[in-house]
């Protein structure tokens, strides 16, 4: 199996809500602008046939003008929600990432880091965080303790309900 096919996200659709913002923000411009100048195009055209017609005049390529317009125009919709798609996934994909790296810190796993696919964005927050957590288990190893805040037993039962257990020993 080569890079790139390895590389590739098993899910069109990773975080349904963030893609659907970025889909329709980097979309709706684009598609009004061209729905318009499609619009445009094939009034005037309709209208040149017409006046043809009038003046008993045969513009037999005006009909194909319009199809290709029609056709021209599917074609750069399909072009910029696909784009606008993969623009998507690139920005969701490391958001996903990292959400379920934050997550496995707050169970207490100081171990897991963020891996992006090439061609992500938000790189340089992923290796920030990898670096923040390389750090808190350097000082969690230089105590002497485990790398996984689950097996710290020095939470007192007031701070059990709000944070999860081993969390005031990153604050010391």
């Amino acid at each position: 199996m080569n890079d790139s096919a390895k590389n590739r996200r098993s899910k069109l659709v990773i975080m349904r809500a963030l893609q659907s913002r970025i889909v329709l923000t980097t979309t709706i411009f684009p598609l009004i602008g061209l729905t318009l100048l499609t619009i445009t195009s094939t009034v005037f055209c309709l209208q040149s046939m017409s006046e043809a017609a009038e003046a008993e005049v045969v513009l037999p390529s005006l009909r194909p003008l319009i199809g290709s317009i029609i056709c021209l125009t599917a074609a750069f919709a399909i072009t910029i929600l696909y784009v606008s798609l993969r623009f998507s996934q690139r920005i969701a994909g490391p958001c996903y990432r990292i959400i379920e790296a934050l997550k496995s810190v707050q169970e207490g796993n100081l171990e897991d880091r963020v891996v992006l696919r090439d061609g992500d964005f938000l790189e340089e927050i992923a290796d920030e965080l990898n670096r923040t957590l390389d750090v808190i288990s350097d000082d969690v190893r230089a105590n002497g303790t485990d790398t996984t805040l689950a097996h710290h037993e020095t939470v007192d039962e007031a701070s059990r309900e709000d944070r999860p257990v081993g969390v005031e020993s990153l604050a010391k």
